[in-house]
């Protein structure tokens, strides 16, 4: 009995993975994980994503390094503040928005 349900199973995994892949286009590589540069998580390639949907991706990529640059312009600004007689804590707030925020945009 175990071992048709395991069976059972697997050939509708199978199935579901056989009709989630599109027959038509470039065959997606989903373990290869080439993105940010240096750590590695996600899999990210343009020239995988359909014609129609690729300004928006292109879009949203940009929004997303533009967030990163903001949030490095804010904490060298935070840095020159306090070096200029500001309270530190504006140091650890920069760092906390970056830290938090920045991760979420992706």
């Amino acid at each position: 009995m175990n071992y048709v349900a395991k069976a059972a199973l697997n050939n509708s995994v199978q199935s579901i993975k056989s009709s989630m892949t599109p027959q038509s286009g470039p065959k997606i590589n989903w373990d290869d994980f080439n993105y940010p540069p240096l750590l590695r998580v996600i899999h990210y390639d343009i020239t995988e994503v359909d014609n129609e949907k690729r300004l928006a991706v292109r879009a949203l990529w940009l929004q997303h390094v533009l967030i990163f640059v903001e949030g490095f312009i804010n904490i060298i600004n935070s840095i020159a503040i306090t070096a200029a007689g500001s309270s530190g804590v504006r140091i650890l707030y920069s760092f906390m928005f970056m830290f938090s925020f920045v991760p979420l945009s992706a």
